[in-house]
């Protein structure tokens, strides 16, 4: 018995100390938040930079960069008005389970716009030529988005909508996050191609970089997420 209860106790203590001690801890409230706005200009960042790689757009900002195509308002508000649907979406699906405090997605989005269009103002004296150069901003893009998505899905504040929905279909349904990102993706980039031939007649602002963007954002994702668990020992200090 002395053995058994001696054994538990080498056991506990190093899962503790493996943990950082998270047990005792509450996590940062204010290192969470500082890492949801980093994630926030990381996301924006990411947006404009796959985009001015001239290839078209990211997949989650597909249907808005085609939007400014047909009437003249920027990247960032046509992101902002978008996203609303994101939030109604989370709404209809978990009905009276919807936390009124997810509306602040909304406040969230109201930012990641304001960073998108200073990603495209910052980004713009950068146009690659070379295809090869516009496949590394691309990716570089891509890179730089996911990261920031997985800033926003560590910190565990809120997400900005786009993220919130995939976040709320995962936990509704029980599916792998990254798998439900690719699947959402693949789907707005159909939508965007179907309002770019209604309204223009053409494919307009989508390229091969929209395909390859939805098939590397979400895997870029899932592999993040496994490799940032320091952030979230960082929230409790460590």
């Amino acid at each position: 018995m002395l053995f058994e209860k001696l054994g538990i106790c080498i056991i506990l203590a190093v899962f503790i100390n493996q943990n950082g001690f998270l047990l005792m801890r509450k996590p940062s409230m204010k290192r969470r938040v500082f890492c949801f706005f980093c994630g926030l200009a990381l996301c924006g960042l990411g947006a404009a930079v796959s985009t001015r790689a001239g290839l078209g757009a990211s997949p989650i900002s597909s249907i808005p960069y085609v939007l400014t195509f047909v009437l003249p308002l920027s990247f960032g508000v046509w992101t902002i008005l978008f996203n609303v649907l994101f939030v109604i979406g989370q709404i209809a699906i978990l009905r009276r389970d919807f936390r009124k405090i997810q509306l602040l997605q909304l406040a969230a989005v109201a930012v990641f716009g304001v960073f998108i269009d200073l990603g495209m103002f910052l980004s713009g004296f950068f146009s690659p030529q070379a295809y090869w150069a516009q496949i590394a901003e691309l990716l570089i893009g891509c890179m730089i988005l996911a990261v920031g998505v997985s800033c926003q899905l560590l910190s565990d504040v809120m997400y900005i909508p786009g993220e919130g929905f995939v976040k709320t279909l995962c936990s509704k349904y029980k599916k792998d996050f990254g798998l439900v990102k690719i699947s959402l993706d693949t789907s707005l980039v159909i939508c965007a191609i179907i309002v770019s031939l209604l309204a223009t007649a053409q494919v307009s602002g989508l390229r091969e970089g929209t395909i390859i963007a939805a098939l590397c954002l979400g895997a870029f994702v899932k592999f993040l997420l496994g490799r940032m668990r320091f952030v979230k020992m960082w929230f409790y200090g460590s």
